[in-house]
């Protein structure tokens, strides 16, 4: 009994945990605003997120859970500093998923009025092309 409950414990942490580092390189950015980069450590939290511009914005993550088709979904937090050329927005939220043998990105920002939280712009659903490696 010991037995099992040792390897079912195993087996349920290698399905939550993934080590590393990835990078996705975004496709087709319609805008130098756009992000063109991100990057993430799933051990530590932290993410990198690059416009087009060249412009780099500390993120962390936020959840990074097995997707309905069996690959890691990770969603990456920004928060974007007063004055930028995303004002008003102060929140970026990035979901990176497998899909078709690739990657999608799909991002969104926030604004925050009287202290509540609103949906203010898409940065669209976007191809990423993925690397992942252990650190």
């Amino acid at each position: 009994m010991k037995l099992f409950f040792v390897s079912l414990m195993l087996s349920f942490a290698s399905t939550v945990v993934q080590a590393g580092t990835t990078i996705c390189q975004l496709e087709q950015v319609e805008l130098p605003i756009f992000i063109k980069t991100i990057g993430w450590n799933n051990e530590n939290g932290r993410a990198v997120v690059v416009n087009g511009l060249g412009d780099k914005f500390p993120a962390k993550v936020v959840l990074s859970k097995k997707g309905a088709g069996g690959g890691l979904r990770t969603n990456i937090l920004v928060e974007l500093p007063e004055k930028s050329d995303y004002h008003p927005l102060v929140i970026a939220e990035f979901t990176v998923f497998p899909a078709n043998n690739t990657h999608r990105v799909i991002g969104i920002g926030y604004t925050i009025e009287d202290g509540k939280r609103y949906l203010s712009s898409s940065f669209g659903n976007l191809e990423a092309n993925c690397q992942s490696r252990d650190d």
